[in-house]
């Protein structure tokens, strides 16, 4: 449920916005007379590796890379 706050703005022209954490990213846009944050959601890292697997795979069937090539690339770079 959105929550509205009224917030002013410091001698330096910073904002306070409370309940942000270090490190979160934001989408930021703004109008003429607004400003509207968008927290970023960070996905696990279960989703993030499997969405890195989908678009390798995806890379390498465009390349036209197969099992086959892969395996034998592995095999060769053990032997070195």
């Amino acid at each position: 449920m959105p929550k509205e706050k009224l917030l002013e703005a410091n001698k330096k022209g910073e904002l306070e916005i409370s309940g942000v954490r270090p490190l979160d990213k934001y989408y930021l846009i703004t109008g003429r007379d607004y400003i509207l944050l968008k927290r970023l959601s960070e996905s696990s890292p279960a989703v993030r590796f499997e969405k890195l697997v989908a678009e390798t795979q995806q890379k390498f069937k465009q390349a036209g890379i197969k099992k086959s090539d892969i395996a034998r690339a592995i095999k060769w770079a053990r032997k070195k």
